[in-house]
């Protein structure tokens, strides 16, 4: 049940809750009929000063997505590959930033492209933060993954990793912060 969920995951439950029009409150074990997705998500996190830019590579939901943030200040919204975005925008104007890499994975060859992104991203911007979204599949290229951005800087770099469920043993969706340098603090709070 919802009310169950460790306290790290609250916010993140009453922004899906809202998404779907259910007030936590009133109706704290409701079930979501709708996820969101991290772009609609990522804006409702945005402070003042923040700005968000989205790529979407696949036709078909790109216009739906700039459909549901159009006019917003703060988010430009790309129809297009978001490796190519991440070069051409990182690093960020403002010298801080946090990339989300979402990729479908739908081939094979997605994994080594998220680490060569993850790679050049940190190399452009040895102080941004990187938060990388995988499947936990019973697939090489989903096991071998955390070691392969680990490799990318073994000494100082740092990886979170947040799983939740039992189910995680053998398959479950992985969000993983990978960050160039321990900078005194995880980016997220990290509960039990």
């Amino acid at each position: 049940a919802a009310t169950d969920a460790p306290p790290a995951l609250a916010d993140y439950l009453t922004l899906i809750r809202s998404a779907n029009g259910v007030d936590g409150a009133a109706a704290p074990n409701t079930a979501p009929s709708v996820y969101p997705g991290s772009p609609w998500i990522s804006r409702q996190l945005l402070r003042p000063d923040d700005r968000l830019r989205v790529f979407e590579m696949h036709s078909s939901d790109a216009p739906a997505l700039i459909d549901t943030l159009r006019g917003d200040r703060l988010v430009k919204v790309t129809a297009g590959d978001g490796y190519a975005g991440l070069k051409a925008s990182w690093p960020p104007p403002s010298r801080r930033g946090l990339a989300l890499v979402d990729p479908s994975y739908e081939v094979k060859t997605e994994y080594a492209q998220v680490v060569d992104a993850v790679a050049d991203a940190l190399q452009r911007f040895a102080t941004g933060t990187v938060a990388v979204w995988y499947p936990r599949l019973a697939r090489r290229e989903s096991e071998t993954l955390p070691a392969r951005l680990i490799r990318l800087n073994p000494k100082t770099g740092c990886m979170w990793r947040l799983m939740c469920g039992p189910e995680c043993r053998t398959a479950c969706s992985v969000l993983a912060w990978w960050c160039s340098t321990l900078h005194g603090r995880s980016p997220i709070r990290l509960g039990r």
